[in-house]
């Protein structure tokens, strides 16, 4: 369960619009409104917040903001931010506490009123509910593998840094790092800070160590070099220390899995998914069911299925949602908002079907946009170019641009005079485009309102003065039309699966 969603919207709001205003100098309220769906009296508001803050460098002159600060700045605006949150700071101290609190004790704390304990109280508790974890008397009570990546995201993402970490060596955990497993790496990426901290929190919960349940499935992984890196790594670390290496094999299964948030090691569990992943269950399952379901001739999955496999392994071992909050796969065509709900519904089913329990819906969605992607990549749709009433000249000029431009589509303009033409080209495409000059609409004018009125039909204005934009245009209506078929085909072809 991702804990971002959780966070107070007032402290959501700034951290997003700060983001954006810092990687969009000069943006005006318009824009951020549009791209972060907040309103101008809010928005407006929250500039003055950060206008009127010390630490910031923020103007709003012209109708334009823009903030004048380092990105060191705005990280450490960001962690206070975190820091003022409820919810965070709740979380963390139960996370750490070993001893029966009462909430009256839990308000002097924090120093809260015990109206906002009262609330995160119940936030929290539903929260590590919907993470398998139980708060009583504001201990958390269930496995230590969970709570312990609750932790390392908490200071990995959200700077917040528990006492014990004082015990750690961490220069020597940052060079031991650089030694076994960053040889050409220069500096630190989201990933190794990750890394980093389930590290140090896997060396001061070490009397936990014996509650870890939940990492069964590392002994398949148990041969291969990463695993034995990560051995070396915690033993040397003892070793220069003068400490005995106390580790149990349930704790050298947890700092290896540790060393699988490290981007290199992806290769090797590529090389060696045959031969270990496929094996474990449910993922050999989920595999045969995602092929069953894409379609007979489809035979490029096996190109990309290991890419796949892998992403929903390190999110999903052991049955565990890993709390990542960015995406590890990139994708070319489909977004968010393009996500097809019956073909959503159909990989929740598989995933369900797997692993006996819900999966968070960031990593489904991620699942079904690669899908999405890969099925969209080898679609076939037809597209025409229609022609309305254009002279012979206009129509060589159009077809000679749209050859040079659009080589890839092989788009080929057919004239048109009258509605019926305009229907008898159509019956032989998926979708078309009409290529419409303001005086070429007045002998179809009456029936042109009905037949524009089809999700299979856009047109567009075009002139000698206007090609420029009549081109983007055409671009554009291209992707549109392309994804609708595909998003009729989605449909039509999955709701025969769920029936």
């Amino acid at each position: 369960m991702i804990i971002r969603s959780y966070i107070e919207p007032v402290i959501q709001r700034q951290i997003l619009l700060i983001q954006f205003i810092y990687s969009h100098p000069g943006c005006t309220v318009s824009e951020i409104s549009e791209a972060l769906n907040l309103s101008g009296d809010k928005i407006r508001r929250i500039i003055d917040i950060f206008r009127n803050d010390s630490t910031l460098n923020c103007t709003f002159e012209a109708k334009k903001v823009t903030l004048h600060n380092d990105i060191n700045t705005i990280v450490k605006y960001n962690s206070a931010l975190y820091h003022s949150s409820v919810f965070l700071n709740y979380l963390f101290f139960v996370l750490n506490n070993t001893e029966e609190v009462s909430i009256v004790q839990m308000q002097q704390n924090l120093q809260l009123s015990s109206s906002s304990i009262y609330k995160a109280h119940k936030k929290v508790a539903e929260f590590l509910q919907r993470n398998h974890l139980k708060l009583q008397k504001n201990i958390v009570y269930g496995d230590e593998f969970t709570k312990r990546m609750l932790l390392a995201l908490l200071a990995s993402k959200y700077n917040f840094h528990s006492q014990f970490e004082t015990g750690i060596n961490q220069s020597l955990l940052k060079h031991l790092l650089f030694k076994h497993h960053l040889i050409k790496q220069t500096k630190f990426s989201l990933d190794y800070n990750f890394f980093l901290a389930l590290t140090i929190v896997g060396m001061y919960r070490l009397q936990y160590q014996n509650q870890i349940a939940s990492l069964q499935d590392m002994m398949f992984l148990r041969n291969l070099d990463f695993y034995h890196d990560s051995q070396q790594f915690i033993t040397e670390y003892f070793a220069t220390l003068g400490q005995q290496n106390r580790l149990s094999q349930k704790s050298l299964d947890y700092f290896a899995y540790a060393t699988l948030f490290l981007p290199h090691y992806n290769q090797q569990l590529l090389e060696k998914y045959d031969d270990y992943i496929y094996h474990i269950q449910p993922y050999t399952q989920l595999e045969e069911q995602i092929v069953q379901i894409l379609p007979p001739a489809f035979d490029s999955w096996g190109v990309f299925r290991k890419d796949l496999m892998i992403h929903i392994f390190r999110n999903t071992l052991n049955h565990k949602d890993l709390f990542i909050e960015k995406p590890e796969l990139e994708f070319s065509y489909i977004s968010n908002e393009d996500v097809n709900p019956i073909f959503k519904q159909v990989i929740e089913r598989l995933f369900y079907t797997c692993f006996k329990r819900t999966i968070n819906d960031e990593l489904i969605t991620s699942v079904v946009i690669y899908l999405q992607n890969l099925l969209y990549s080898h679609c076939k749709f037809k597209l025409g170019l229609i022609l309305i009433n254009g002279d012979d000249i206009f129509e060589k000029y159009l077809q000679s641009r749209i050859n040079s431009e659009y080589q890839r589509d092989n788009y080929r303009i057919q004239k048109a005079s009258t509605i019926k033409e305009v229907n008898e080209i159509r019956k032989n495409n998926d979708a078309s485009i009409i290529l419409a000059p303001p005086f070429s609409l007045v002998t179809i004018k009456e029936q042109f309102v009905e037949l524009t009125q089809s999700p299979h039909l856009i047109v567009i204005p075009v002139t000698f003065m206007n090609l420029n934009l009549a081109f983007t245009n055409l671009q554009t209506a291209s992707q549109k039309l392309k994804k609708t078929l595909f998003y009729e085909m989605l449909t039509k072809r999955y709701s025969q699966i769920i029936e």
